[in-house]
């Protein structure tokens, strides 16, 4: 079976898999779960063709290798809503039609889900977010159009899956998805849970430290509420630290000066979008609890990746998919995610007790170990491919 991924990807891990006489390749949108998923079905000796985007190509770049083509088109850096992705949505069918897989598997269901149920192409679509619950959230005209993307990619799948109960669930209720619909987590390479084994246990004698890790400043990823809470918490505990990674979180960036607008800056490092190897070694090295603030995920990566990495996370009860992700209440604390005072007092019992935190990191491991390694993974999305 010759298989397709549709879907954004990070193409720096893909590089062993293509010809030793590409000397530079695009970055690409960065979709570490449709990354994770393509080196594991490589490493399973599958050929593998992959359509992605990426806003610095004007024109198609194509990379191969013995197992690996890579066909990249342009991403619009402006006004790609206005006309439903239609640019981008063109030269995905034009590139899957061309390549012409037995199966391609669509990652988010709208431009890459369009394009790859308009080629013709037998399809697996799998839907990474709640979209009616974004657009509520974030009522942009953006958010408007997406979500209308979205029902029609909904509507016409014949083989979709969702990455946590919550995205079936919304699937099934608001955008009136009446066939079946697999759940299948997205999931965490071996070197991800090996780095796990390594970490040091939390320290009794140094104080504790707290991270964010939010793609993105605003609404719906919340992090004010993690600066708030944690400027209360330095009160109670002066020697706590606060880690921030993500886009627009950065020195200078918009977290930082909203908080130094407020005075909210002391034992915070604004660290910012950090390369995911390196983000996933200093939560292994530096951090002892994940902050995880943000109003609706469909399914939080970055609580999964600490959870393999034996690390208790804080997160809101009703943010989407955050309870199902942590699981358990053995494994992590759920919080009003509107509430400073809530979040605060959460990571005051954590910061108090390096033995609780060290009980939640364990079990929260040994979940994350039974749910997300990427080969279990695999295993599902191959036999959906199979009746596809």
């Amino acid at each position: 079976m010759e298989l397709a991924l549709a879907g954004p990807i990070e193409i720096s891990p893909l590089v062993p898999f293509i010809k030793e006489s590409v000397k530079s390749t695009p970055h690409g949108l960065g979709g570490t779960p449709v990354t994770h998923l393509a080196l594991e079905l490589l490493r399973r000796g599958r050929h593998l063709t992959v359509f992605s985007l990426d806003p610095a190509v004007e024109r198609e770049v194509t990379l191969e290798g013995r197992q690996l083509k890579i066909c990249i088109g342009p991403y619009r850096a402006h006004h790609r809503a206005w006309d439903a992705f239609r640019v981008e949505r063109e030269y995905l069918c034009r590139a899957i039609r061309r390549e012409r897989p037995d199966v391609v598997h669509a990652h988010w269901t709208y431009e890459f889900a369009l394009a790859a149920l308009a080629s013709g192409v037998p399809s697996v679509v799998t839907a990474h977010d709640a979209p009616f619950q974004v657009a509520q959230l974030d009522p942009s005209p953006y958010r408007i159009v997406r979500a209308g993307m979205a029902v029609a990619a909904v509507r016409r799948a014949g083989t979709l899956t969702a990455v946590s109960p919550h995205v079936a669930d919304h699937l099934s209720k608001w955008l009136w998805r009446r066939k079946p619909i697999s759940v299948i987590p997205n999931g965490l390479p071996e070197w991800v849970f090996d780095l796990g084994v390594a970490r040091k246990q939390p320290s009794f004698a140094r104080a504790i430290t707290f991270a964010t890790v939010l793609n993105g400043w605003g609404h719906l990823k919340n992090g004010r509420l993690a600066l708030e809470a944690f400027s209360r918490l330095r009160k109670q505990a002066p020697g706590a630290r606060l880690v921030m990674f993500g886009q627009h979180h950065g020195r200078g960036e918009k977290a930082e000066r909203w908080a130094s607008a407020r005075g909210l800056t002391s034992g915070v490092e604004f660290a910012g979008a950090t390369p995911h190897r390196q983000l996933i070694q200093r939560l292994a090295d530096d951090v002892d609890v994940l902050v995880h603030p943000a109003l609706e995920e469909s399914f939080s990566m970055a609580i999964a990746e600490a959870m393999a990495l034996g690390l208790p996370s804080i997160g809101g009860r009703d943010a989407g998919a955050v309870a199902s992700t942590i699981g358990s209440r053995e494994n992590g604390i759920l919080i009003d995610a509107r509430s400073p005072a809530e979040l605060c007092r959460a990571m005051r019992v954590l910061a108090d007790d390096a033995c609780a935190r060290a009980q939640m990191g364990g079990a929260a491991r040994a979940a994350a170990l039974e749910r997300f390694p990427i080969r279990k993974v695999a295993d599902a999305y191959e036999l959906e491919y199979g009746a596809a």
